[in-house]
């Protein structure tokens, strides 16, 4: 989504140097989509990150939990 918000936002410059009338609004909206989306993706990353870090260090406490042997 950040990807198409930045290229929308360069054609929307390009459009605008070669004096095709666009609205300057779309500019703003369209970096301003492209920075919240890389922030949301950043957070899901983040979180992603955090849940396989607890995920991971969960696993190596049960490895070393000596097994009871019958």
């Amino acid at each position: 989504m950040a990807g198409i918000c930045t290229g929308g936002a360069i054609l929307n410059l390009l459009a605008g140097a070669l004096a095709i009338g666009l609205r300057q609004e779309n500019l703003f909206w369209f970096f301003g989509g492209a920075i919240v989306s890389l922030i949301g993706s950043l957070v899901a990353f983040l979180f992603e990150l955090l849940i396989a870090g607890r995920n991971l260090l969960r696993q190596i406490r049960m490895d070393r939990v000596p097994m009871e042997q019958d």
